[in-house]
């Protein structure tokens, strides 16, 4: 990831599509590990619990922050990038779902709004008007630095996991 500059990828928006859709595959690759590797899958109830709610370990932060914390003890939203990455997830939430604007869903709270417009300043040197997120030319390859550096934090738990 450290690797990827503005040359590589195709504007600031792929950038930023890109980091978070690399990292979100990271996550569920790993998750998928450890639940292919732990207990639960020698039994038939527990193949049928992992069977039945295998949509859920990916379907958003929130379920792999989840699954990740109380399943095998790497709390992501602990880790000093994960404001950042939240506000990097959040921008290509917007860009996706919203065409570089805030979706309903992102703009019916006023903390979160506001919160994001404060994170994207301090995160991608970027700002927020109205709904609509105005991108610097260095919001690309300030989102791969934070993903990349979440990236190694996140190999450093999982190491650690496994050492254990």
């Amino acid at each position: 990831m450290f690797n990827l500059r503005s040359t590589e990828v195709g504007g600031v928006n792929a950038q930023i599509v890109t980091s978070v859709t690399l990292v979100e595959a990271l996550v569920d690759h790993f998750l998928d590990e450890f639940i292919g590797k732990s207990y639960v899958l020698t039994t038939s109830f527990g193949r049928q619990l992992v069977q039945r709610n295998a949509n859920s370990f990916h379907q958003s932060w929130d379920e792999r922050n989840l699954w990740l914390d109380k399943g095998f003890g790497i709390a992501l939203s602990q880790f000093s990038e994960a404001k950042s990455l939240t506000t990097i997830v959040e921008v290509r939430n917007a860009i996706v779902h919203g065409n570089n604007q805030l979706t309903d869903r992102q703009a019916k709270s006023l903390f979160k709004v506001l919160e994001l417009k404060k994170r994207l300043s301090l995160d991608l040197q970027s700002e927020l008007q109205g709904r609509v997120i105005v991108l610097k030319a260095n919001a690309g390859q300030l989102a791969i630095e934070i993903a990349a550096n979440f990236v190694v934090s996140l190999d450093e738990a999982v190491a650690k996991v496994l050492e254990d």
